[in-house]
């Protein structure tokens, strides 16, 4: 090598460019929504529960919200979330609290 070549440097290392960092990036993550609350979360491959866990607070999820995937299918804490997909946390029609 000599002082004017160019020595090429990838985003992450020399085999992954930016838009194929980005490009995994975006592939995992599920659209998090709890009444108000909602935003896109790198959470696929993750549990329901461990997504409940981590929001709990921030997105004001009580204990008792069922967990609902895209097409309104509920879902229990262990099931493994999708890349590209909604989870949603609601609470039943007539349960206060």
């Amino acid at each position: 090598m000599n002082e004017n070549e160019v020595v090429p440097t990838g985003f992450a290392n020399d085999d992954q460019t930016a838009l194929d960092v980005l490009a995994n990036l975006s592939a995992r993550y599920v659209s998090v929504i709890h009444g108000a609350h909602s935003g896109q979360h790198p959470v696929a491959d993750q549990t329901v529960g461990a997504v409940r866990a981590t929001f709990a607070g921030p997105y004001n999820i009580p204990t008792d919200a069922v967990a609902r995937i895209q097409g309104g299918v509920q879902v229990d804490d262990n099931y493994v979330l999708r890349p590209n997909k909604s989870l949603e946390f609601v609470k039943l029609e007539g349960v206060k609290g």
